[in-house]
């Protein structure tokens, strides 16, 4: 609309935010990192569920030998069942280093999520009030035009 100047009023333009894009880039940066948790997150049920599975098949393979052992089954099949209980206890290691390193990085992206949450909600909130501001002060623009076309129809 235009008013009495023939210029666009102010009170008919949409609210515009000043740092917009800045608000954009740390929402995207925000879910970044969200994700990146959420991953890591995945990574350590993954893990501690190979672990539990690893768990299981060492007991499985112990309770094996002993009843081999029992049955007094031939040397090269305990050799066999004590191999594989072997290769288990190592892959177990390495999991459970793994897990380490997986719970370390999950704590150091825990940190950095909070940190971008924080700084995006700092704009958010920035821009929450930079909206009330100017409808506020739209509403006050608006309100005089009221009041002064009001005071003019009363004075003819």
């Amino acid at each position: 609309k235009l008013c009495s100047c023939w210029l666009p009023c102010p009170a008919n333009m949409p609210f515009k935010f000043p740092l917009a894009a800045v608000l954009r880039l740390r929402e995207s940066l925000e879910e970044r990192d969200k994700l990146l948790l959420e991953r890591l997150q995945y990574e350590i049920v993954q893990t501690t569920q190979l672990l539990e599975q690893i768990e299981l098949e060492k007991n499985k393979d112990v309770q094996t030998r002993e009843l081999e052992m029992a049955e007094h089954l031939p040397a090269a099949h305990v050799m066999a069942i004590e191999a594989d209980r072997q290769r288990l206890e190592e892959t177990q290691k390495q999991l459970e280093a793994q897990l380490t390193r997986l719970r370390a990085e999950r704590a150091k992206q825990l940190l950095a999520y909070k940190a971008s949450r924080r700084n995006r909600e700092v704009l958010s909130e920035l821009r929450r009030q930079n909206q009330e501001a100017y409808e506020a002060e739209a509403a006050r623009r608006q309100q005089k035009t009221v009041d002064d076309i009001f005071l003019s129809r009363r004075q003819k």
